[in-house]
């Protein structure tokens, strides 16, 4: 799959026994964000503390954060993963497909950008 659709293969551990018994929430299509929280389509709104966005492969965020420039590429991928964003309050994992696994290029991200959060709130 990496060399013929870019994808690395995830193998499911729990995640949709918690979807069925209601540990994880699904929410439907993003329309945009507000100050604290979002505006699903169909205008139900929910305010929210953070927000991880699990996009899928070909995500293009343009649309979901309008206002945010010199972050994405032309097809809205982020510039920079693994690490914080020329707009520092942003930052994005896991968006690079890599042989050796995906979830284990996102662990090595998610403490890359952890201890970047930790020196961002520091300032």
């Amino acid at each position: 799959m990496v060399e013929e659709d870019g994808r690395v293969p995830l193998i499911d551990i729990g995640t949709i026994a918690k979807i069925k018994d209601g540990s994880i929430k699904i929410r439907g299509g993003i329309d945009r964000f507000t100050t604290d929280g979002v505006i699903f389509t169909g205008e139900s709104t929910e305010k929210f503390d953070a927000v991880i966005l699990a996009t899928g492969f070909r995500p293009d965020l343009r649309k979901l954060l309008p206002g945010v420039s010199d972050v994405f590429d032309q097809h809205g991928m982020p510039l920079v993963t693994g690490q914080r964003t020329s707009a520092p309050e942003f930052c994005f994992c896991g968006q690079i497909t890599v042989p050796t696994g995906q979830l284990r290029e996102i662990g090595i991200e998610a403490q890359r950008i952890a201890q970047s959060a930790r020196e961002y709130l520091r300032k």
